[in-house]
């Protein structure tokens, strides 16, 4: 597990510099200022009274017009910023992570909290040249077009449902005020290689992740075929890379990296020709265009967006072998004494069954990873008496996708205590914590087996949640969000809703490890009969911030919520205290992300305890 002490986190926007502004008149520092929001339906940029923006405010004073233009280009970058952490769950990493001297200006960039953890599939994305910041594809399409065309934020949402982690780059903020007022250049952002390089170096090497694929638009190909010639371990690392529009060249790499790059990298051409058509086959000096639907610039990625996830589906992430679909088809049991994952030989599950083709391994690890979401329902109904629930619980047409959540069967009549368990982020279905542990370790370091067991023992009601589950297949086999589990906030809120209000228990304490105390935030920040029911709130190496809640919520939270982090210290030793913006925090005992949940699990029972609940004991 790599370390995670070293990533800093920006809690205020960044001031960016008026860069090439050529008017000293003041201009509005929001986009509420400038009187004007993104629509909902689409994300355009309109007015109060529903108008696009106009950029010849004064015609004929070009000096002025730009001006504006770039102060609400600003304004733009900070709205995509809060976007990507209100609406992705991402955490802004300051870069670099350790300034040499107070004072020295720094940039960010963006990245999703199963960056360590995720050992399936990571995502980086980066734009070309020029104003666009982290976010963003096109600024100009963003003010006069919409979000979705312009903005990085379908492809972080579609990258996420697909289980990946992603960071999203910042290659082109690349000076900053020293503490004299001096712009000066920013370590390791000084150009866009450097940046690229640095966020490699620093973030994407320690992703833990098997598949590592790249979208890059424009003058992003260029930084792209840069690192690719210079670092050994970049080509060691990446899986496959997705250009838009950029201009295909090799001219410059060495044959080695030429041939590299001829092999995993496909190009989306500004093009009139339909969707994916070849326009150019690979050669030494020139990667494989295809083309992206469009014959605008700015626009091939976006439209290039549905293809560009089916070619990683096809050609990088996944394999076309056909995998077994029991545990008994891998020649694999758990073993009575602790849950190991072993083959008849007592052997444990070996990933690298054919060394050096990531494809066919990751999509068997995959497949092996439904096979065991299968086995651990089982289990739930089987050793735990649980219940598989339908969600949603009435499907509005006949054929709709569904998931499903787990419950005791004294859900509706248990008044005493009823506990609710939510995973983190990524591919962790229902009864998980850490799938990963659970193949390599054991259930009963991986699974919530021991937490559901635990809790009965102490007269619980349990509810285990299944908020990764997003999408399914309708009667036409078109890839669909399923009702009510949308997101993995719209599924928490749904069975909530359904399945929580229902139950007559006086105390409702709930675990949520990882992403899980961000979901649990947001419901608390949105429902005052959320903050009414629930009574304790346990997170296990969560961020344990309440940036984003308003004042009422972070007291609420602050008072209800002890996160359990990762630290070698001794378990429960106080790490920080309660403030209006972070909850209280203690040691898990273990410095591993992953097994916070299963090693504070002891703790977390004691604390619910000891904080006056009052039971049928």
């Amino acid at each position: 597990m790599a370390d995670r002490t070293t990533l800093k986190y920006l809690p205020t926007p960044l001031v960016l510099l008026e860069e090439g502004s050529m008017s000293k008149e003041s201009f509005p520092t929001t986009l509420a200022g400038f009187g004007l929001e993104f629509s909902p339906d689409g994300g355009r940029l309109l007015d109060r009274d529903g108008e696009a923006f106009v950029f010849d405010e004064r015609p004929g004073d070009k000096a002025y017009n730009q001006a504006r233009y770039e102060a609400l280009g600003r304004c733009v970058t900070e709205h995509i910023y809060s976007l990507m952490v209100a609406q992705c769950g991402m955490q802004r990493a300051i870069v670099p992570i350790d300034s040499v001297r107070e004072g020295d200006p720094t940039t960010c960039l963006f990245h999703t909290r199963d960056l360590l953890s995720n050992e399936f599939k990571l995502m980086v994305l980066i734009q070309g040249s020029g104003a666009v910041r982290a976010g963003q594809w096109a600024r100009s399409l963003i003010i006069n077009d919409s979000l979705e065309s312009g903005s990085q934020i379908p492809f972080i949402q579609q990258a996420q449902e697909h289980n990946y982690a992603v960071i999203v780059l910042n290659p082109n903020d690349n000076y900053g005020l020293d503490l004299s007022g001096k712009r000066v250049p920013i370590e390791g952002s000084e150009t866009p290689e450097a940046h690229t390089e640095y966020a490699f170096d620093h973030f994407v090497k320690r992703s833990p992740a098997r598949v590592v694929n790249i979208v890059g638009h424009s003058y992003g190909g260029h930084i792209v075929n840069a690192l690719a010639k210079k670092s050994a371990v970049f080509r060691e690392r990446v899986t496959q890379i997705a250009l838009t529009d950029s201009t295909g060249s090799l001219r410059g790499c060495d044959e080695a990296t030429q041939s590299w790059l001829s092999e995993r990298t496909v190009n989306w051409a500004s093009s009139a020709e339909s969707i994916g058509t070849a326009i150019k086959e690979a050669s030494g000096t020139q990667v494989r265009s295809v083309s992206a639907g469009v014959a605008v610039h700015e626009r091939t990625s976006s439209a290039a967006m549905d293809s560009i996830f089916a070619h990683f589906a096809e050609e990088g992430s996944m394999s076309k072998e056909s995998f077994p679909t029991t545990l008994a088809g891998f020649g694999l049991e758990f073993s009575p004494d602790g849950g190991r994952l072993l083959d008849r030989d007592g052997e444990a599950f070996v990933f690298d069954e054919r060394p050096g083709d990531k494809a066919y391994n990751q999509a068997r690890y995959e497949a092996l990873g439904r096979c065991v979401t299968e086995h651990i329902y089982s289990l739930m109904v089987a050793q735990c008496g649980m219940q598989r629930a339908i969600v949603p619980i009435d499907s509005v047409r006949e054929g709709d996708p569904t998931t499903c959540l787990f419950h005791t069967r004294d859900l509706l009549s248990n008044e005493f205590k009823l506990m609710v368990l939510i995973q983190g982020s990524g591919a962790v279905r229902a009864g998980q914590w850490a799938r990963s542990l659970i193949i390599n370790d054991s259930l009963e370091s991986g699974s919530q087996i021991p937490f559901i067991q635990q809790a009965q023992e102490h007269n619980y009601a349990v509810i285990v949640l299944n908020p990764n589950d997003n999408y399914g297949l309708d009667l036409s086999g078109k890839r669909v969000p399923i009702e009510g589990s949308e997101t993995p906030e719209a599924h928490t809120e749904y069975a909530f809703d359904h399945f929580v209000k229902r139950s007559p228990a006086r105390v409702v304490n709930i675990v949520g490890h990882s992403y899980g105390g961000h979901i649990v935030n947001a419901l608390a920040q949105k429902s005052a009969v959320f903050r009414e029911r629930v009574t304790q709130i346990a997170l296990t190496d969560s961020t344990g911030s309440l940036r984003g809640c308003d004042e009422a919520t972070q007291s609420w939270l602050s008072e209800h919520t002890v996160n359990w982090a990762s630290s070698e210290e001794s378990i429960g030793t106080a790490i920080q205290e309660a403030s209006g913006t972070q909850v209280r925090s203690v040691s898990a005992g273990v410095a591993v992300h992953e097994r916070t949940t299963s090693a504070a699990m002891d703790s977390i029972f004691a604390h619910f305890a000891d904080t006056g609940n009052h039971t049928s004991e």
